[in-house]
């Protein structure tokens, strides 16, 4: 972990919490509860230190190692001994961290009711069953289809080379010998297997209704005029509920909650008469 980073992060995050740890009376903590740190004046207990995480969500709890444990108390009492300091000379008189500390605790009342909020919602089985079934297009592996090409300059050299494919010539030896295409001529042509949205859309119209093995009529792209030929196709694969049903159930979730935040705006501020004033020119 980046000592600065973590230093750094938490002042940002936690700019006032010190500051009011000693000028605001706490809630006691649990009788049993350990001291993790301390200085004049000042304790850390476990529970301050399970507050402290829950600030701090870019650090998951779960995965936390001891040095990462120590480094955070480390880092915060770091952020406790500016504060001190800060005191000492007369900062938390300035107006400005007063105005700061105002901002913050709204900052954090409304985190607070944002969380209150989301908890309320959730999904169903219902609801995630029949999403799936309603767009079960949406959950594919997208058919595949293999291609090999010939690209030239000309449609007169396209049409011979198309001649001479229909005349029994391998469209491979065909690709090698006339094919302007130098990523693919040396493979006889062969691109790959194309997914639908492949960049070179008219590639893509030419190929829809080829079936294995049939060779498209020249037509013209950007890169010159082609002739591809299609040498396999896999189709889509529908997948299983199962398989998705998480997927499905956090976008809904998502969308639930988004929908819950914006309309619970419109009523407060509709109740509370929130008025957003042209800036003064």
């Amino acid at each position: 972990m980046n000592k600065f980073v973590c230093l750094f992060s938490i002042s940002l995050i936690l700019p006032t919490a010190a500051l009011a740890q000693e000028s605001t009376p706490a809630t006691a903590p649990p009788p049993a509860a350990a001291v993790l740190a301390e200085m004049n004046g000042y304790k850390l207990t476990d529970h301050d230190f399970e507050v402290l995480l829950q600030m701090l969500p870019s650090v998951n709890k779960q995965t936390m190692t001891p040095e990462q444990r120590q480094q955070i108390i480390k880092n915060w009492m770091q952020v406790v001994v500016f504060s001190k300091e800060a005191q000492a000379k007369g900062l938390d008189q300035d107006p400005v961290v007063a105005e700061q500390m105002e901002i913050f605790k709204k900052r954090l009342l409304f985190e607070r009711y944002q969380k209150e909020l989301l908890r309320q919602v959730k999904v169903s089985e219902e609801e995630t069953q029949k999403y799936f079934e309603e767009r079960k297009d949406q959950f594919q592996t997208p058919g595949q289809v293999r291609v090999s090409r010939i690209v030239v300059v000309t449609k007169e050299k396209a049409d011979e080379v198309r001649r001479s494919a229909a005349q029994g010539a391998p469209f491979e030896q065909l690709a090698r010998e006339h094919s302007t295409d130098e990523g693919s001529k040396q493979q006889g042509g062969d691109i790959g297997w194309l997914k639908p949205g492949y960049k070179e859309p008219e590639l893509l119209r030419a190929i829809e209704a080829l079936e294995p093995n049939q060779i498209s009529e020249p037509f013209s792209t950007p890169a010159g005029w082609q002739i591809v030929k299609v040498t396999e196709k896999r189709p889509a694969v529908q997948k299983q509920y199962a398989d998705v049903r998480k997927l499905i159930s956090q976008q809904l979730l998502m969308t639930k909650q988004r929908e819950i935040l914006e309309a619970t705006a419109r009523e407060l501020s509709a109740k509370y008469e929130v008025k957003i004033l042209e800036a003064a020119k």
